[in-house]
């Protein structure tokens, strides 16, 4: 997945930022869950601005629930050394066998 974001006002970025994540190992069935929940939050509230719904209130901060909070933090590391990369790892498949939880 890949993209550019523009630079945030007030920064030292002045260009466009190009950014890309790559899945080498797994993570990606850890990633994209919180990608797209976070998708879905940012377009309801661009849509409740062009509504209308929000003109001249403060944003709102949303509480993110302590479960989803330990998860990332238990499945994303950023090296200190190199803080460009987060590296997320995905929580290990559950053998099955006849429908059953193999212990």
């Amino acid at each position: 997945m890949s993209g550019t974001s523009p630079p945030l006002d007030g920064s030292v970025c002045e260009q466009d930022i190009r950014w890309c994540f790559t899945f080498k190992e797994g993570g990606v069935g850890t990633f994209l869950p919180i990608f797209f929940g976070l998708l879905h939050e940012m377009r309801s509230r661009l849509d409740a601005e062009q509504r209308g719904d929000t003109a001249g209130a403060p944003p709102v901060a949303v509480a993110v629930p302590a479960t989803v909070v330990a998860a990332i933090v238990r499945a994303a590391y950023v090296d200190p050394a190199d803080p460009t990369k987060l590296y997320v790892q995905q929580e290990p498949a559950v053998p099955l066998t006849m429908g059953k939880k193999v212990e």
